[in-house]
């Protein structure tokens, strides 16, 4: 085939570094899809991703001070953490809020036709 999938790319590496520093070296890229720190690379010939899968270093200079890739994707782990602890959150909250809705509703059908202390009877509309 004639896509590779890369991983571990630094969030400050954009699509056009990417594109120019795998097209310097394998050969030419018609298209790049990112997917956070991952991305699939389109080359036009597929011996392109034979080269780069060849024995060769497996690094790849994207024009960018490591301080600055390091950055980067310690924002984007800090941001995935920050975003696995709201979801286990909003999870939370929402499994007791079913469990509540769940209750009160089994206590209204249970209450369903009794009177009340006054003698009434309360009547809904369910469909």
């Amino acid at each position: 085939g004639r896509t590779l999938f890369l991983v571990n790319i630094p969030a400050a590496a954009g699509d056009e570094r990417l594109e120019k520093a795998l097209g310097a070296r394998f050969g030419t890229v018609e298209e790049v899809r990112r997917e956070g720190t991952a991305a699939h690379v389109v080359f036009r010939k597929a011996a392109a991703v034979a080269a780069a899968l060849g024995p060769a270093e497996k690094t790849l200079d994207l024009g960018i001070p490591v301080s600055s890739a390091a950055r980067g994707h310690a924002t984007a782990f800090a941001e995935d953490a920050r975003d696995a602890a709201l979801k286990a959150q909003v999870n939370a909250f929402m499994a007791e809020f079913d469990k509540e809705e769940q209750e009160r509703e089994a206590a209204a059908k249970e209450a369903e036709g009794v009177p009340d202390d006054d003698g009434f009877i309360l009547v809904t509309n369910k469909s």
